[in-house]
């Protein structure tokens, strides 16, 4: 809704974000990869990939989309680089 504000996430000085990536979250029962598209469109998890330049060290993230709170945080023992990134497609869609 463009009228509403959007929640503003800041990981601290000097760390830079990745883009992010939008993961749907999976229903349980369901069998249909359709359903996924009858869900609120911030119904899932949002990944991204932090580069610390104060440490030169790298942390995957994982967010909740409709909170945009800290779902999980895992610090990596050495840097990815800064373009690291990328894609979720669903398997029926690869040739």
């Amino acid at each position: 809704d463009a009228s509403s504000s959007s929640p503003i996430v800041s990981f601290g000085d000097r760390v830079y974000c990745s883009p992010p990536l939008f993961i749907p979250k999976e229903r349980l029962g369901d069998s249909q990869v359709n359903d996924v598209l009858q869900c609120d469109e911030d119904d899932g998890y949002i990944a991204v990939m932090l580069y610390k330049a104060d440490t030169h060290t790298s942390d995957f993230v994982i967010l909740d989309a409709k909170a945009m709170n800290v779902q999980c945080k895992m610090e990596l023992p050495v840097h990815l680089p800064y373009s690291f990134h990328g894609e979720w497609i669903q398997i029926p869609s690869v040739n």
